[in-house]
């Protein structure tokens, strides 16, 4: 849910997390309140959990989530909880996940910059060089 809804509609109630609200009939938790900070694009005030039609072909293995490691949690730790997470799938969905196939995490940094982060870098120092 975003900083913005939480406090318009919910009154920054800190109760909110783990509570139940309508969606179209349909209640969803809460499961977190973005910080005042987050700007999606588009704007956004609450985002569901993807929802694959069990009857598509398409199974989704081409999705990627973002999400924010709780604090004193380090990035192994997070690698073994997924791996762990993606063995369970396996186990339960075969079909579904073959054993070149597996789960993992990645900093946002890195997938957003992976091997072109020298290049900005680079492109940044000769902008503020010039301008």
């Amino acid at each position: 849910m975003s900083f913005n809804l939480w406090q318009r509609r919910f009154n920054g109630d800190p109760a909110m997390v783990g509570r139940a609200i309508p969606l179209n009939g349909v209640p969803y938790t809460v499961i977190g309140i973005l910080p005042k900070s987050f700007e999606s694009d588009p704007p956004a005030d609450l985002w569901l959990p993807v929802q694959a039609d069990p009857n598509s072909a398409n199974q989704g293995h081409y999705l990627w989530v973002a999400a924010r490691l709780k604090p004193g949690v380090t990035l192994g730790q997070a690698g073994a909880a997924m791996r762990i997470v993606g063995e369970e799938f396996r186990r339960a969905y075969p079909k579904w996940m073959d054993k070149n196939e597996s789960v993992g995490i990645t900093p946002m940094q890195e997938a957003m910059v992976g091997e072109i982060k020298t290049a900005c870098w680079c492109c940044w120092a000769q902008w503020r060089l010039c301008c």
